[in-house]
């Protein structure tokens, strides 16, 4: 089975039965079962960080930055805006606790190019209108959600691509729960 840019995002599990650290994934209609043999197998794709402890397991990114690369720019039908910048910022966050990913799209079209923050156990973030001017910003706007414990992105301090029409949606993590309006 291959996989072919803007087929739906698979189902990734963790294969923790000695299978060498890989990730085996499947469609929807090949649910992973650990009694059967996995049809498909990737390594993961996630930057890793070391501690100064040469011991200490190596740690998956806090943040994960994911950018569009599909978008075209309305004046040429080929140049894809999130191309340099996903370059640029794989660049700008080496040696961060952050994993810089390309995406087929964020439905966040008319504010191209777009970026998406994703924090390990926290909130989600879609951003749009930025540019190559805006890497260092991104970055440090994905350093702060790293930060936060409680993976969230305050709006104090952030930096101002990140916040008024560059900000497209916030999405809470799955185990957020807020009491219902009485």
């Amino acid at each position: 089975m291959t996989r072919e840019p803007g087929d739906l995002p698979f189902e990734i599990k963790l294969c923790r039965a000695g299978c060498s650290g890989r990730v085996h994934y499947s469609s929807q209609g090949l649910p992973w079962q650990p009694s059967v043999p996995h049809p498909i197998s990737i390594p993961a794709v996630v930057r890793l960080t070391m501690s100064d402890d040469k011991n200490q397991i190596p740690q998956a990114a806090d943040v994960t930055i994911f950018v569009c690369t599909n978008c075209r720019e309305a004046s040429d039908s080929e140049a894809r805006p999130g191309i340099p910048l996903l370059e640029a910022l794989s660049r700008a966050a080496e040696g961060k606790p952050l994993a810089v990913k390309p995406v087929t799209c964020l439905a966040n079209c008319e504010k191209s190019p777009s970026a998406a923050f994703n924090h390990r156990s926290g909130w989600s973030y879609v951003f749009g209108h930025l540019s190559l001017e805006n890497v260092d910003d991104i970055v440090a706007g994905a350093m702060m959600l790293a930060a936060d414990e409680r993976g969230f992105l305050p709006l104090r301090g952030r930096p101002a691509c990140l916040r008024g029409k560059g900000m497209t949606a916030r999405i809470p993590p799955f185990h957020h729960h807020e009491d219902m309006p009485s």
